[in-house]
């Protein structure tokens, strides 16, 4: 029985083995004698128990054929509702919308933001599980539009305007933005600075996709490094990721002239051409927490060997 993308099949628990790098992992067994681990650190609050079944979705198999499992929720379903008390809330107004910014707890102790139109003030707030991944669920309000495909909005540019701070605890905090009254971004403190937007200033974000949080996230446009441009950077060394549950990954190490280092998939690129100090071009494909993830491909290959 071949396993595909969507598929909900029974696994059986046969107990807790450590990896080489004493990460503990949950030992499955599935259809038609098909193993594979599934990482403990995800589901302690599952109540996954050995020599007892259960439910697994086939979240994503790799271009490896390397097959990712998420377990069915013990609280949550996808598509479902379900009412949550709010932790802190905000109301925001400018000349073009008033909203209230929202922050709710699930089960597992995450926290999660949601907006509301207008000032709310009731004291639970219904919401829908658009998704899970790796134990943790990903909810909408249950006036969100997210039936169509996310992807489509890869690389859509908009200007925004910050709306100011959302505190939830005196070590937890976002910058707010909105376009008009449409879309909403939460900045965290963790990757930008606090005081590196002010209230009614705009930016210009990007709708970066992520196939695998199967969702969009609104990054703000690097001041270096724009989208879909190509930039030189000079080759430092080979990165390689033997993370057994993921699969073998290799990267291209670079750096820029203000020696900032970082790391751009191989993609069978015929890596060993490359020698330390020789220039390569890199495009920017996307952001992610304020930093920009580059990609080579085979019409920059030439370029860069040009370069040497």
């Amino acid at each position: 029985m071949k396993l595909h993308e969507g598929d909900v099949e029974r696994f059986w628990v046969r107990g807790l083995r450590s990896l080489p790098d004493g990460q503990p992992c949950y030992l499955l067994d599935g259809p038609d004698g098909f193993s594979t681990l599934l990482p403990e650190k995800y589901y302690r609050n599952y109540g996954i128990e050995t020599g007892h079944p259960m439910e697994c979705k086939v979240s994503r198999i790799n271009c490896n054929g390397k097959v990712f499992l998420e377990p069915m929720h013990p609280v949550y379903s996808i598509g479902k509702s379900y009412e949550f008390n709010i932790l802190e809330r905000q109301l925001f107004s400018d000349n073009e919308c008033e909203f209230t910014a929202i922050a709710i707890k699930d089960s597992s102790s995450d926290i999660h933001l949601v907006v509301m139109p207008g000032k709310f003030e009731n004291e639970y707030i219904s919401c829908r599980v658009h998704s899970i991944r790796k134990g943790q669920i990903k909810l909408v309000t249950d006036s969100s539009d997210v039936h169509r495909d996310a992807s489509d909005d890869h690389g859509l540019i908009l200007l925004f305007r910050c709306a100011g701070v959302f505190r939830i605890s005196e070590t937890e905090a976002y910058h707010v933005f909105h376009y008009q009254k449409l879309r909403f971004a939460f900045l965290s403190f963790r990757y930008f600075l606090p005081n590196q937007f002010k209230p009614g200033s705009l930016t210009d974000m990007m709708a970066c996709y992520s196939k695998r949080n199967q969702g969009i996230q609104l990054e703000p446009i690097h001041p270096m490094y724009q989208p879909s441009m190509v930039y030189p950077f000079r080759y430092d060394s080979i990165v390689e990721d033997h993370d057994i549950l993921r699969g073998f990954k290799r990267f291209i190490r670079v750096k820029d002239a203000e020696e900032n280092f970082y790391n751009v998939p191989v993609m069978g690129l015929k890596y060993k051409g490359f020698t330390p100090g020789q220039s390569v071009y890199c495009r920017v494909r996307s952001y992610r927490n304020g930093k920009p993830i580059f990609e080579i491909d085979q019409l920059l290959i030439s370029r860069s060997f040009q370069g040497k």
